[in-house]
């Protein structure tokens, strides 16, 4: 039978918070920071530069429109060569508020880029560190949770999406609210305040959802003043939460509201259809991922698609959280097992409060609150392949205009990082129940790797055909490897998980060593977490970046220095392979030829079919019509749209194009017969009532001839024909603005084959004029004779309104923190 070991009382245990300052402290802080550097070394000194997946898609390119606007001294309120024109300001993924932007302003691109990238990590982990401290917790536990949250796979993959800007101020926001938690102190509740603020402006409005929700559950650790009870703690903490979140709307109203009118205008406003919302779910399949690392994690080798189901990369690419950290974690039940039964001490009187430091919270009630938060996350990860995801968002129904649910493995990432660290502090401090539940774990997971190694061993290629589907018929010399693989990964763990076993032994016979051996065994597994995790935040050469596509060049060659050259692409459907040689795929270059997503705007290009993740209404119907059109279609669309370039990986059937004016590799640049100018008088014009969305692309194919353009309800029809136009050129094409100068006879239709989008504002000679939406998508301003010229202007109401709010609200949060209030005499 094992001996009891003493361990303080539940209520008091672990011991307080220590004092500010201590040098330990401060060295487990430069620990994590110095693990994050090595972690990033090749980006921060080694000359290479992020890359993978949305990285050059999306976020590289905008750091570099945000920070070129921020060195002009102006804020880019639209971007024109995305798409037909895009408000670039409300997608908070611009990040042009956002505090961090400052490093891609301030430093060269692409080092800019990666120092932004990677400060998201320390800002993580350290706040967690000190969150972990003042709850009370040992050095190495808040070390041992603060370096899970930083390095495992969840987080490292999320560096090449834009969901790492929101997980890492949440622990920030979480200490914040404990000092509210603990004092009820003003400046507390401001600082949370305006840290969801910032969030909110870099990051998704759910994932501040998720850091409210966070908050709202630390009034179940028992954390705050202890005059007030359970019903009063939660009480404080959903008050709190729900005051910091609304007063963070107000402050961050610059952004969310040109937010807001952005979703108005976008496709997920008439809502978003059940595949699209269950798209990028959590296979069950892939939960083998949480305990062994990636078979294959270098993006950029064709076997990289053999570590998934199907050989289909999810939308987090590597979920990895190591076998001993998962132990640490399970472990931390043991705190709640030790505090069952113990009963409440009547409250202390007010004036005893003022004397006594807050007590620390509840470990128990951490590792119960904080499992219930991990299988939450994980429950609606694995979307439709439950039907616990289509209750939970058809209850909470705003959830239903969000995509991805493997998003929601962020309330399991920061959750499980909580547990780990209690549970480490559990075992350091022997509490039998974390003890045993540690050792059990351990043992549990040694005796799947020993099953998995029998049935690798023996019937490794079928279980490794199951797993790949259908594609293991297409790359059967992928079977062989994944299997091999698997056993090397499980041998590995096996062996890992039984030295920590030896040694957590070895440390429960003598007691003077479970201190050092549990910091051992946490530096371990954190070691093997970042050697496992790094590869799945893959980097390259800078030049990979900064060098200008051959296919940028040509456009901008033969379009001219005037307007950003327009072009449609055509990539690949299937992932390519660069000749026999199976270890790189051809895709990851002709993406970057093509020039897909915002990939050429930095290059001065103009991709109609761009779009950042919310896409407008009109622009996603025009992605529909190209998706379908094919050959002739698909050129009289593209060149109606005002595009004048085709990029394509195969040449139309019938030989060598004529209009062929380039080649890179197997990717042909053609010229489009035909392509309207971005600005022009209509032949002739016709108006039509308003319509929501345009559901055929006839008007747009024939507005070489006919411009059907709408009027406001209750205005008369009317057509427009000028009998002669003699000029009509653009002038100049600015971020935000425009001017074209022209000369007809007769009334007629200007046209700008550009985004119509509330906010744009025309004058023709001074005069302002109404802009009418053209064809469903462009504008157009009713013209009269003679020699003119019209100017457009980018001034949405949306942000001035925002900037006034968001200004006075920063106003009256300073005044009601600094200014002096009278106090009530005890």
């Amino acid at each position: 039978m094992e001996p009891k070991r003493p361990v303080s009382p539940p209520a008091e245990s672990p011991a307080g918070p220590l004092p500010p300052g201590q040098w330990a402290d401060r060295a487990c802080l430069l620990a994590l920071l110095a693990a994050s550097t090595v972690f990033f070394w090749p980006v921060l000194f080694g000359g290479e530069t992020f890359y993978f997946r949305d990285t050059l898609l999306y976020y590289y390119p905008q750091s570099l429109l945000t920070g070129q606007a921020w060195r002009e001294g102006r804020i880019p309120l639209w971007e024109p060569r995305i798409g037909a024109g895009f408000p670039y300001l409300a997608d908070p993924h611009s990040a042009v508020f956002y505090p961090l932007t400052a490093l891609v302003a301030l430093c060269p691109m692409p080092r800019g880029y990666d120092l932004f990238t990677a400060a998201h990590l320390p800002l993580m982990g350290l706040p967690f560190f000190v969150l972990m401290r003042r709850w009370g917790l040992g050095r190495s536990a808040a070390l041992m949770g603060a370096g899970l949250l930083m390095f495992s796979g969840f987080t490292v993959s999320t560096l090449s999406l834009n969901v790492i800007r929101a997980q890492a101020w949440m622990p920030l926001t979480m200490l914040a609210f404990e000092g509210f938690l603990r004092t009820g102190g003003r400046g507390a509740l401001a600082a949370t305040a305006l840290l969801l603020a910032v969030q909110s402006l870099g990051c998704d409005p759910q994932h501040v959802g998720f850091t409210l929700l966070l908050l709202a559950l630390q009034g179940g650790l028992g954390s705050s003043r202890p005059d007030t009870g359970t019903t009063g703690r939660w009480k404080r903490a959903l008050l709190g939460a729900a005051a910091a979140g609304a007063f963070s709307f107000v402050l961050a109203a610059v952004q969310i509201l040109p937010m807001l009118e952005l979703f108005s205008q976008s496709a997920r406003n008439a809502g978003v259809s059940r595949q699209e919302r269950t798209h990028y779910q959590l296979s069950p399949s892939q939960l083998l991922h949480s305990i062994l690392p990636l078979p294959f994690p270098d993006p950029a080798m064709l076997p990289f698609r053999g570590s998934f189901p199907g050989g289909v990369p999810p939308l987090y690419q590597d979920i990895y959280w190591g076998p001993i950290a998962l132990a640490f974690a399970l472990a931390a039940f043991g705190w709640r097992v030790r505090e069952r039964g113990v009963a409440t001490t009547a409250a202390p009187s007010r004036r005893a409060v003022r004397d006594t430091p807050p007590p620390a919270p509840s470990l128990g009630r951490l590792a119960l609150l904080s499992a219930g938060l991990a299988t939450l996350g994980l429950l609606l990860a694995v979307g439709d392949n439950l039907p616990f995801f289509e209750l939970f968002t058809t209850v909470f129904f705003p959830l239903r205009v969000f995509r991805y649910p493997a998003k929601y493995l962020m309330l399991t990432a920061i959750a499980l990082a909580m547990m780990a660290a209690a549970g480490a502090d559990g075992v350091a401090r022997g509490q039998a129940a974390s003890t045993t539940l540690f050792r059990r774990a351990l043992l549990a997971a040694g005796g799947f790797f020993a099953l998995c190694l029998v049935l690798v061993r023996t019937v490794g290629p079928s279980l490794a055909a199951t797993f790949l589907g259908e594609w293991s018929a297409e790359q059967p010399w992928l079977v062989e490897h994944l299997a091999d693989q698997w056993f090397l990964s499980l041998t590995g763990g096996a062996g890992l998980v039984l030295a920590c076993l030896a040694a957590h032994h070895a440390a429960e016979r003598r007691e003077a060593l479970r201190g050092p051996v549990v910091a051992s065994l946490a530096a371990i597994a954190l070691l093997e977490l970042a050697l496992a995790t790094r590869q799945s935040c893959p980097s390259a050469p800078d030049c990979y970046v900064q060098d200008t596509p051959a296919t940028a060049r040509i456009l901008r060659r033969d379009a001219g220095p005037t307007l950003p050259p327009r072009f449609v692409a055509r990539p690949p459907a299937r992932f390519l392979v660069l000749g026999e040689d199976p270890s790189s795929y051809l895709k990851l270059q002709l993406g970057r030829q093509l020039m897909t997503q915002l990939r050429g705007v930095p290059h001065g290009c103009n991709a109609l079919l761009a779009s950042p993740a919310l896409r407008l209404g009109s622009s996603a119907v025009l992605s529909q019509w190209f998706q379908t059109a094919t050959g002739e279609i698909w050129d009289r669309l593209a060149a109606a749209a005002g595009a004048a370039y085709s990029l394509e990986i195969e040449p139309p059937k019938g030989g060598q194009p004529p209009d062929l004016i380039g080649r890179v590799g197997p990717l042909t640049v053609r010229k489009l017969a035909g392509a309207l100018p971005r600005a022009f008088v209509a032949t002739s014009a016709v108006s039509q009532p308003p319509v929501s969305t345009p559901p055929w692309p006839e008007p747009m194919l024939a507005l070489g001839d006919t411009a059907l353009f709408e009027l406001p309800a209750g205005e008369p029809p009317r057509a427009l024909a000028p009998t002669a136009v003699r000029s009509c050129v653009v002038e100049s094409y600015g971020a935000d603005s425009l001017t074209v100068r022209f000369d007809l006879e007769g009334r007629g239709l200007l046209v700008v084959l550009d985004q119509y989008y509330p906010g744009w504002v025309a004058s023709v000679d001074g005069r302002e004029r109404p802009i009418h939406r053209v064809a469903g998508l462009f504008r157009g301003v009713e013209v009269a004779a003679g020699e003119h010229l019209l100017r457009m202007e980018y001034r949405p109401l949306s942000f001035r309104a925002g900037a006034a709010i968001s200004v006075a609200a920063l106003a009256l949060l300073a005044a009601w923190v600094f200014l002096p209030r009278r106090r009530t005499p005890v």
